[in-house]
């Protein structure tokens, strides 16, 4: 049986607690200069992290506040968006819309921002906790890196998405009430940013009887939405903004098509072929990988519940990176992975295993401070006189480089997660799976009469 945290010898409390109190007094203190005044301060500090802050904080709930606002205005806010500051118009799902008629608007940009924020400080400490210093210092790193700083600087509302993930994967584990809640979350995130949707991968671990009226609830949805919403929804995903191969955002089309944009410009049209083939080699390291066998056992061997939270990281991240171009505050999604992620570390079935793990833990580290060493970088240059081109092009291509292998590697964990046919293997779906159990977010666990008896703690 899981102890209760309080019950634990002082170090494991404070390896369990220490990552989510430095990210809540960070967020504390820079909060304080900006209500004291002192946005001198405020602003510096996030200047020297890569982030450029506006002059009023939490922008991106701003602008889907004004979006209702407008909506409610009688104003098409997918063609003009006057409410907003910086004009932008809807690029989320028109599903959003149904807001206006809570009366909602950009009055409540301080409140609703500082909501998100305060709901996403809270649920970090429900990750799974460290195992060790060593854990406890990568997921510090990671909570104070320039991905989570955005984030809340903006308020997006991939932060409620993280929250959603988090808590559908804990609801997972539990009974079929507790699931079906989980999946109505999902639901409406995906209703509402379209990407979230990627995370009912999940739901391959289930039964038949309880998959297919699953699936049958969720055409019926959709089905639904698009053809109350086909319009608005073809003229929304028209708005969705793309950016050039060597902005700030992530992607797989940046690297094949920054590579074709440099050495053979007229060839440019041919992006899409370039991102298939290295989406293809991405796939054949992944099954490589996995037919190497060597973290299955590992993977295995982690906690029902970070095993879990590693599928749901690893869906979101792929997702996100194939389907477009993607601001650097979802790199949050990395924060599901990690614990789990650190755990496999002293798992590892060889010690190049275990050196590959390190460092994906460190390539996920840096992409996460991105903006930070892009910073740095740009500082160096004007310091030192360097000549402009050849540097930020090296930097560039090592984080396209480390994105796409980040990106391989969770491939194959992913796959080893599913154990699906095609790695080589009988497919155990079933076994990442507790259908009759409760498992509770605390740590406890309570087994029904159907589901088979365990011995090792959810959280251990």
């Amino acid at each position: 049986m899981a102890r209760h945290p309080f019950c634990l010898e002082p170090a494991s409390v404070l390896r369990r607690y220490i990552p989510g109190l430095a990210l809540a007094a960070s967020f504390s203190a820079l909060s304080a200069l900006f209500v004291l005044g002192n946005s001198a301060a405020y602003e510096g500090i996030l200047l020297q992290m890569g982030i450029h802050p506006f002059y009023f904080p939490f922008l991106d709930t701003h602008g889907i506040l004004a979006t209702a606002e407008c909506h409610r205005e009688g104003i098409d806010v997918l063609v003009r968006n006057p409410c907003d500051v910086l004009g932008r118009t809807l690029d989320y799902s028109p599903f959003w819309l149904i807001t206006a008629a809570f009366g909602i608007g950009t009055r409540l940009t301080m409140k609703a921002g500082l909501s998100l924020d305060l709901l996403f400080l809270f649920w970090v400490f429900f990750l799974p906790p460290a195992r060790s210093w060593a854990a406890v210092a990568v997921m510090t790193t990671a909570l104070l890196s320039s991905a989570v700083a955005l984030a809340l600087e903006r308020a997006n509302l991939d932060l409620a998405v993280f929250v959603i993930a988090l808590v559908a994967a804990h609801w997972s584990l539990r009974g079929p009430t507790w699931r079906i809640l989980g999946y109505g979350l999902i639901t409406l995130a995906a209703l509402v940013k379209y990407y979230p949707g990627i995370m009912f991968v999940v739901a391959l671990r289930e039964r038949l009887r309880f998959l297919l009226p699953l699936a049958v609830a969720l055409l019926a949805v959709s089905t639904l939405f698009v053809w109350i919403e086909s319009d608005a929804l073809a003229r929304a995903l028209r708005n969705i903004e793309s950016g050039t191969r060597f902005t700030m955002s992530f992607g797989a089309v940046n690297l094949p098509g920054g590579l074709l944009h440099l050495l053979a410009p007229g060839a440019e049209r041919l992006t899409p072929i370039a991102e298939l083939i290295c989406a293809a080699i991405a796939a054949v390291y992944a099954l490589a990988t996995v037919r190497l066998g060597e973290m299955h056992d590992a993977l295995s061997a982690l906690p029902l519940r970070s095993r879990t939270l590693m599928l749901m990281g690893c869906v979101l991240i792929l997702g996100c990176f194939f389907a477009a171009q993607n601001a650097p505050y979802r790199g949050i999604y990395f924060l599901l992975i990690l614990p789990g992620l650190t755990g496999l570390w002293d798992k590892a079935s060889s010690a190049m295993a275990r050196r590959r793990l390190v460092l994906l833990t460190g390539a996920i580290l840096f992409l996460m401070w991105d903006q930070f060493f892009q910073l740095a970088l740009n500082q160096g240059i004007a310091a030192f006189g360097w000549g402009t081109t050849l540097p930020r092009f090296a930097f560039w291509f090592l984080r396209e480089t480390a994105w796409w292998w980040v990106v391989s590697s969770l491939l194959a964990i992913l796959l080893d997660l599913l154990d699906l046919p095609v790695t080589g293997r009988a497919s155990r779906l079933g076994d990442l799976a507790l259908p009759n159990a409760v498992v509770g977010i605390g740590g406890k666990a309570v087994v029904t009469a159907n589901a088979p008896r365990r011995t090792e703690a959810p959280n251990a």
